[in-house]
């Protein structure tokens, strides 16, 4: 098995991590290939206040056991922010990048290798298949929120709480647009709008704050939820039009 190197993370991620990866190495006969930091903490937005930790392994196959080896590592672990692992193979990573580009595209630029081989440097991202999938996902995003607002039934408590969620799920489509447009795609998620915004004209600083609020672990005033699905409306209508003028 691989040694972990833990060099390329800061001391609050690093007392973390080492505790979870001895007991992973533990794990008897398990053969994997690479292991990543991915998440906030890969982009550089670690909040030690409120910790979230994901590895991004690369096997070859999972037997069951092997998962029930490593899920029996949340029970323990959970507390310092470990979520669980996100369990890739090689086959996976090859055979999705026509359906999955924003995601794969997100892991090839917001990653800090720990062990193994470097295979997410090397995915291969068409600017097509992402493109169609920017908008797919744009498109759905503005729906949910339409639909999400009538689910709410009036409850404007509800909804607030359903903003500062769905707002983490937005970040990965503004940087996946970013790329298109020919700009850098490795950067945190305050970055990632604040540039698109920028460079579009799109008006997501209501993203932004909504961001900042889940950091902190609040979400947004009762009050200001009614304004902030029409902001919210607006920005995402404007970013489709943006999207649907890129090349096909």
């Amino acid at each position: 098995m691989a040694a972990f190197d833990l060099s390329r993370v800061n001391s609050e991620i690093r007392k973390r991590l080492e505790p979870f990866l001895a007991d992973f190495t533990k794990i008897a006969d398990f053969p994997f290939q690479a292991a990543y930091l991915i998440g906030p903490a890969a982009r550089g937005e670690f909040n030690a206040s409120k910790p979230e930790l994901q590895i991004c392994l690369v096997a070859d196959s999972y037997r069951p056991e092997t998962l029930e080896a490593i899920a029996s590592l949340g029970r323990k672990h959970g507390k310092a922010g470990i979520r669980a692992p996100l369990l890739l193979t090689p086959e996976h990573i090859q055979q999705a990048r026509d359906v999955f580009p924003m995601s794969l595209l997100d892991l090839k630029h917001n990653h800090i290798p720990l062990a193994g081989v470097p295979l997410l440097d090397g995915i291969a991202i068409s600017q097509m298949h992402l493109r169609w999938e920017c908008e797919r996902e744009a498109r759905l995003a503005r729906l949910h929120m339409r639909q999400a607002y009538l689910s709410s039934a009036g409850d404007a408590a509800w909804m607030a709480r359903w903003f500062a969620d769905e707002v983490v799920l937005l970040f990965p489509i503004f940087r996946a647009v970013l790329h298109l447009l020919g700009e850098e795609a490795k950067s945190g998620n305050t970055e990632s709008a604040e540039r698109l915004s920028e460079k579009t004209g799109v008006p997501l600083e209501s993203f932004v704050a909504v961001w900042a609020l889940r950091k902190t672990g609040k979400t947004p005033a009762v009050s200001a939820v009614k304004q902030l699905y029409v902001e919210w409306d607006e920005a995402m209508r404007q970013l489709i039009g943006k999207i649907d003028a890129l090349p096909a």
